[in-house]
């Protein structure tokens, strides 16, 4: 799901590849959550030193409880993953530790489960807009009184 200015390279390699994948473009936002809550998992593959932090698309992951494999190298995220118990964090690029931590989540249901919950709980903590929100109101608020 999604795009990006590699989306039809990375279609092509992968059809080149016969890797099995579907991919799906960008889409209305109720559809993308529709698959996503009906996912396993969710891959959030950045390169080495993006400057991305806590992008949509991880609190996407969190909300609808999918365990996340990262490697994106952003320490906060990395952070909530671990205390969380919500993910695998990996070293961008280590295409054998993704294909690792992938298969561990399907060889082990109770560790897929117990990382589901956990990243619900970090959704609901720490990612949730409507908390986001009313702390910001709060913040610029004391700025004026």
């Amino acid at each position: 799901m999604g795009g990006g200015p590699e989306f039809e390279a990375i279609k092509e390699y992968a059809s080149h590849k016969k890797v099995p994948a579907e991919f799906l473009g960008l889409m209305p936002y109720d559809k993308m959550c529709e698959i996503l809550g009906a996912s396993d998992i969710g891959v959030n593959p950045i390169v080495k030193g993006s400057v991305a932090s806590l992008i949509n698309k991880v609190a996407d992951y969190a909300a609808c409880g999918l365990p996340v494999v990262n490697t994106q190298d952003c320490e906060e995220y990395c952070q909530l993953l671990d205390h969380y118990h919500a993910g695998i964090n990996l070293l961008p690029d280590d295409v054998a530790a993704v294909s690792q931590a992938i298969g561990s989540f399907y060889q082990n249901p109770a560790s897929l489960k117990a990382y589901h919950d956990g990243s619900l709980l970090m959704a609901s903590e720490k990612l949730s807009r409507q908390k986001s929100n009313e702390s910001i109101i709060k913040m610029i608020k004391g700025l004026f009184l």
